[in-house]
């Protein structure tokens, strides 16, 4: 097994604060983490010098007001929420339906903006909150671009899961069922993220054709009843294609640059 330096094991810290459980102990730390009660102290001490951590009292800890700052300046400044942000907010507006946006973040996905629509509905998640790739059409159309020793670490770690959820009893048939997602140029499903929800989801691609996240246009089921789902799917699909083609533009640019 890899051996973690000490930078990963600091940093491996705050990834086991959540919104299920906010607020850890040194103690808890220490059982979780299987590392000396020295070292998690020197930790914790560390990411409390930074702000990342602040000690509420009582061994109590929780994430410290630096991310509320890091926060700011990721929607002020990261390039994809700049180029992004305006063309959601014009489907939504087109469309009246809520859009949402995400991110592929290692083997997950985050939430990294929500326009609400007319439609008054749960989306079923917020910014900033972890999702999971194997449920609804936003996690899918990411899934299907995943590079196939990606899916198959994913495959390895979670059949049993995979096949409770209908995406293939074996290996062949999982990669068979995701990668004809890929064919797509979107993708719908109903009621799998939040019940009575219809969701439309394109992938987002960066340089090379690398995924990068998903839009997803998000309808109550009543609402597609009497709509031309046709021209919305090909509304998200072309300003999906509109921000991916931008991304790499960009990143065209920073290239002739160097």
């Amino acid at each position: 097994m890899r051996q973690l330096s000490s930078h990963h094991r600091l940093l491996s810290l705050l990834e086991y604060f959540s919104l299920e459980k906010p607020s850890w102990t040194a103690d808890e730390i220490i059982d979780q983490s299987g590392m000396a009660r020295s070292t998690v102290y020197r930790y914790l001490k560390t990411l409390c010098e930074f702000s990342l951590l602040e000690n509420i009292g009582n061994d109590q800890y929780i994430l410290g007001a630096r991310f509320t700052v890091m926060d700011h300046v990721i929607r002020s400044c990261d390039p994809f929420l700049q180029i992004a942000e305006p063309e959601v907010r014009w489907l939504s507006e087109r469309t009246g339906f809520t859009v949402s946006l995400t991110r592929l973040i290692q083997e997950q996905m985050v939430g990294v903006l929500i326009v609400r629509g007319r439609n008054s509905l749960e989306v079923g998640y917020d910014r900033g909150e972890l999702l999971s790739l194997f449920k609804g059409c936003t996690g899918k159309v990411i899934l299907a671009h995943l590079p196939r020793r990606i899916l198959l670490k994913l495959y390895d770690s979670q059949k049993e899961k995979l096949k409770a959820l209908g995406l293939g009893g074996d290996w062949n048939e999982f990669l068979k069922t995701i990668r004809s997602v890929s064919k797509l140029k979107s993708f719908s499903t109903q009621g799998e993220i939040q019940s009575g929800n219809l969701g439309i989801a394109a992938p987002i691609f960066g340089k090379g054709k690398q995924i990068m996240g998903s839009m997803t246009l998000i309808m109550r089921e009543e609402d597609s009843v009497d709509l031309d789902l046709k021209w919305v799917h090909q509304n998200v699909e072309v300003v999906a294609e509109r921000i991916s083609d931008h991304l790499r533009i960009l990143d065209l640019q920073k290239n002739e640059k160097q």
